[in-house]
């Protein structure tokens, strides 16, 4: 199990304590040495004392101690050691441009602000109907965007982002200028629309009652010649159109 000590600390020492990689080597080196001085004066008082069979158990003993702290250790280390990127290449590149610390660390902060929070507005937190609202605004928290797709650059989900960073000018424009093709879709279709209603033309298709059908206006213009005033509905009443 000796040999297994030093890789194991390196690990945990290089993702923690890069700066001090030689000082955590050598705490566990020291009290091996502490061990190797005083361990056979120990053994040997056993021995004496007790007889062989007693210090071979002490040995055993502290063998086993040694191998469930070991073990130990190693969860530790495992559940404390920064986990594998999961993200594909094209997140990354998305990731590098727009910033943002990594997610573990983000949920840490964002609870410690809702608990801040929710603690400031403590006495408005009494009773169920309070609660429960709370608890519906805290589900609608995350946003809800399509997910990514590297076979598409993750277009829909930019697209989505964009999309719910309208209602931010800065953040919209900001991002905006890191992803140009983003949105630009959406930008030339807003154009259309205020270049119609600049030039009064209608965006939607005009109605108009004509023995209960619908019609558009400039359609009935051009092929059927104008609309009389009056048209009579089935059940004889005149309608103005």
């Amino acid at each position: 199990m000796a040999p297994a000590f030093s890789p194991l600390l390196a690990r945990y020492a290089s993702a923690h304590y890069p700066r001090q990689i030689a000082e955590c080597q050598g705490i566990p080196i020291l009290g091996m040495n502490l061990s190797m001085s005083f361990g056979q004066n120990v053994l040997a008082m056993v021995y004496m004392k007790v007889g062989m069979a007693a210090a071979w158990g002490v040995v055993a003993a502290c063998t086993l101690i040694f191998v469930v702290l070991f073990v130990a250790c190693t969860f530790v280390v495992e559940s404390k050691s920064p986990k594998p990127d999961k993200l594909s290449a094209e997140q990354r590149k998305v990731a590098l441009q727009t910033g943002g610390e990594d997610a573990d660390k983000f949920i840490d902060a964002a609870c410690e602000e809702l608990r801040s929070l929710l603690s400031q507005n403590k006495q408005q937190l009494w009773n169920e109907p309070v609660q429960f609202l709370v608890r519906q605004r805290l589900g609608n928290t995350v946003p809800h965007i399509r997910e990514w797709n590297d076979l598409t650059h993750g277009q829909e989900y930019l697209d989505d982002l964009f999309s719910m960073l309208q209602a931010f000018p800065e953040k919209s424009e900001m991002f905006h200028s890191k992803f140009p093709h983003i949105g630009t879709l959406q930008q030339s279709e807003l154009a259309v629309m205020s270049l119609d209603v600049e030039s009064g033309l209608p965006a939607r298709p005009t109605r108009s009652i004509s023995g209960g059908s619908w019609n558009k206006g400039a359609q009935d213009e051009g092929t059927r010649g104008s609309l009389s005033p009056k048209s009579t509905s089935p059940n004889g009443v005149e309608v103005e159109v």
